[in-house]
């Protein structure tokens, strides 16, 4: 039984002297980091004073307050060096000293810092509400321009040039259309693949080579229709061939297989253009030594072969054709014949000009048969205020400026774009 005393005894002995060993420990530390702090060896004095807690954080001392409140200060944590003014001054004796009002000048500077914070931290928080709200606001004018836009964007893949009338032709899929500057569509894609634009006039093909439906549109008119089907023309012919840009004059020519003439209409008066008494033309050109004779087939004779004339391109060019083939082009006011195997094919006559082609490339002829590079090209330069631009999903859309704004068009309808329907929307 005295045994078991003793024991006892023993043990609550060492641990009293463990717990007294780590109270004086934790004083080592805090001394240590007050001589820290009083060298200025904030980085130091902050880890001694952690030791010092560690070993003890319930010291109730002054001195622990003191330094507390100092060091946090002085990292400007005045949020923890305000709970460590507690600590100070419910455990200070003297409050008559020096320290003690040094450490109230320093309670109320470290108020005055914890207000400043609440203050910025106030003016942070607002700020970073207001840009909240204007972030909203802003997602909800770009989600409402972009709800609006989707009513000017345009049907279409791609829009060639306007021409001075405001017009230009679109395409949309193989089809192609025609469009005005203002989106409304003139005529619808259907049956046309490619097309054929001059001098104001856009002819409409079902296909580029040997096309067997063509639609005419006079740009400046703003009117349209479908050319004379070929069984108007000739039974035997399946296409019209080569077909030569259209004229000013309202011209165009067409070169039909299975033909001993040219298909040469009008646009003007809707009509072919005809010779209207042949045999008193050939009369006239035996005449005058331009043919060596013609029949009564009204076929003429030029270097012992025989030919039919195959209309009238305007200024005395004629087409020569034999056995239902184009030979050439007869220049009636000087008996001269230009081979198609170098003047393949002649549009119709207007301002001086004939369109030529020569082994595929497009010159320019006069009457006396002078070639020349380039023509004044009456579709004219657009000087309208629209603009086609396609956008990064390959929609288009158009846009317009006015008095230095960008606005979507489309018919009658306008849309302020979206960067300035943002920046002028009511806050």
């Amino acid at each position: 039984m005295k045994i078991k005393v003793l024991l006892f005894t023993l043990v609550l002995s060492f641990n009293l002297n463990f717990a007294q060993s780590n109270t004086e420990i934790a004083y080592v530390y805090l001394k240590r980091a007050e001589d820290s702090f009083e060298k200025n060896e904030i980085e130091n004095s902050v880890s001694e004073f952690k030791k010092s807690l560690k070993f003890n954080d319930t010291l109730n001392d002054s001195r622990v307050g003191r330094l507390g409140m100092l060091l946090h200060y002085e990292l400007g944590n005045f949020h923890i060096a305000k709970v460590y003014t507690k600590e100070y001054f419910d455990f200070v004796v003297d409050k008559t000293s020096e320290e003690y009002q040094n450490m109230l000048d320093l309670y109320v500077s470290i108020q005055e810092g914890i207000d400043q914070f609440n203050k910025e931290l106030k003016i942070k928080t607002e700020k970073i509400e207001k840009e909240k709200r204007e972030k909203r606001r802003l997602d909800s004018l770009n989600t409402v321009w972009e709800t609006l836009s989707q009513e000017f964007i345009l049907n279409v893949d791609s829009v060639y040039a306007l021409n001075k009338n405001n017009i230009a032709v679109y395409r949309k899929g193989k089809a192609i259309g025609i469009i005005d500057d203002f989106g409304n569509i003139v005529k619808k894609p259907s049956v046309y693949h490619d097309y054929l634009s001059y001098d104001g006039i856009i002819l409409m093909l079902d296909q580029i080579d040997s096309p067997t439906k063509i639609y005419a549109y006079k740009s400046e008119e703003k009117s349209g229709f479908l050319l004379p089907s070929l069984s108007t023309f000739n039974n035997s012919s399946k296409h019209y061939g080569k077909v030569m840009l259209p004229r000013g004059n309202g011209l165009i020519v067409t070169y039909p297989d299975n033909s001993n003439k040219a298909f040469i209409y009008n646009l003007k008066t809707k009509n072919f253009e005809i010779i209207l008494d042949v045999r008193a033309l050939l009369k006239t050109m035996n005449k005058n030594d331009i043919i060596e004779k013609y029949s009564k087939e009204e076929q003429l004779r030029i270097n012992k072969k025989w030919f039919y004339l195959g209309g009238h391109l305007g200024s005395n060019i004629y087409p020569l054709y034999s056995e239902n083939k184009l030979f050439g082009f007869l220049n009636a006011s000087n008996g001269k014949i230009l081979d198609n195997q170098y003047y393949n094919y002649l549009g119709g006559f207007y301002d001086g000009t004939y369109e030529l082609l020569e082994t595929n490339k497009r010159l320019w002829m006069d009457n006396e048969g002078v070639r020349q590079d380039s023509n004044k090209n009456e579709n004219g330069r657009y000087e309208g205020k629209s603009r086609f631009m396609k956008l990064e999903n390959d929609n288009y859309v158009i846009l317009q400026n006015k008095e230095g704004k960008d606005y979507l068009v489309l018919g009658d309808k306008t849309l302020l774009n979206k960067k300035q329907f943002v920046a002028e929307a009511p806050r």
